[in-house]
């Protein structure tokens, strides 16, 4: 694994304590790998949710759009995604999650969805 991915998994588990919400780093090079699934979607039972496609739809379209995607998973909860990219293919991608949405009452994972995407804004 070279050394930049390395150090990307290591600040998302930093950003992930730091947050106290699950974070998952998934790596495309050569293929993608498979990611454990966070505590809640272990637990969901949600007919159309299968937990690697729910993730790596939202890593996907964080690369189609400029770096980061925030979306819902089919049980309507709220993730983010970021990725990078390296001669132009997808190298690696963070999600996070599960988040309360806007709709839901205030709370501490909301305002962390939003700092995650304000951090990846500014390193770009």
């Amino acid at each position: 694994m070279p050394a930049v991915l390395t150090d990307i998994k290591e600040i998302v588990q930093r950003f992930s304590c730091l947050c106290q919400t699950e974070a998952r780093t998934h790596f495309y090079s050569p293929a993608p790998s498979p990611v454990e699934p966070f505590s809640f979607c272990q637990m969901c039972r949600h007919p159309r949710c299968t937990p690697q496609n729910t993730y790596e739809y939202g890593i996907r379209e964080a690369f189609r759009w400029q770096g980061r995607y925030i979306y819902y998973c089919p049980a309507g909860l709220t993730f983010v995604a970021a990725c990078t990219a390296h001669q132009d293919s997808l190298a690696a991608g963070v999600t996070m999650g599960p988040t309360k949405s806007r709709q839901s009452s205030g709370g501490y994972k909301k305002e962390t969805a939003s700092g995650f995407m304000a951090s990846i804004w500014a390193s770009k």
